[in-house]
């Protein structure tokens, strides 16, 4: 994140990053997250410049707003408008299976190969590993459109409610700057470099970051 924000942001005359819209960039990391820790999938979201990540993100308000329109328009405006919300959430629907579909033959692949998952292994390997249990019948076992489901609920679940706790996070440490030294202290001390954190139990001690969160 920090060569992406020094690449794409302005900096002031001692290096310190400034103007950076913690909205945008708080849903880019709740997004890169979820997607390498569900899924182990890669949306290069930090790997390329800032119009695909609005794009990546436009797609995705789409989605969203477009589901909430659900709730108050009849079903074939979505079918068959071709502008406005109607479309784009037709096309942004079109997107997700898309992406969602990738994530699947690729672990699909993965698992054929290996036949194995290991114990840190991704949800995705996980419910596939599930559905292509030998005891369970053709019926039994998960359609692609299922695991296509699963895949969106696991997304939205965490895409908003993480990205605006951090955010909400982040400004009240903003408005503390005493604390957020005290964490800042914290984290340099318990926490000597990014290699160091092997589990939940390496972060045990940072008390200050735990009352936090």
């Amino acid at each position: 994140m920090i060569p992406y924000w020094t690449k794409y942001y302005d900096s002031d005359s001692n290096g310190n990053i400034r103007n950076v819209n913690t909205t945008q960039e708080l849903k880019s990391i709740t997004l890169s997250i979820i997607n390498r820790v569900a899924f182990d999938f890669n949306i290069e979201i930090f790997d390329k410049n800032p119009e695909h990540r609005d794009e990546v993100h436009g797609w995705i308000s789409d989605l969203l707003v477009g589901l909430l329109y659900k709730f108050v328009f009849p079903e074939w405006l979505f079918e068959y408008v071709p502008f406005g919300i109607f479309k784009r959430f037709k096309d942004a629907k079109n997107r997700f299976r898309e992406t969602a579909m990738k994530m699947i033959l690729k672990k699909t692949k993965e698992y054929e190969n290996a036949n194995q998952v290991k114990e840190d292994e991704d949800l995705l390997s996980l419910l596939l590993k599930s559905s292509n249990n030998g005891k369970l019948t053709e019926e039994e076992r998960l359609t692609n459109d299922e695991l296509v489901s699963a895949i969106f609920i696991i997304f939205f679940a965490g895409f908003e409610t993480s990205s605006n706790s951090l955010n909400f996070m982040l400004r009240l440490l903003a408005t503390r700057p005493e604390i957020q030294e005290k964490l800042i202290e914290e984290i340099d001390n318990e926490i000597p470099s990014m290699d160091s954190i092997k589990s939940k139990e390496s972060l045990i001690n940072l008390n200050i970051l735990q009352h936090s969160i």
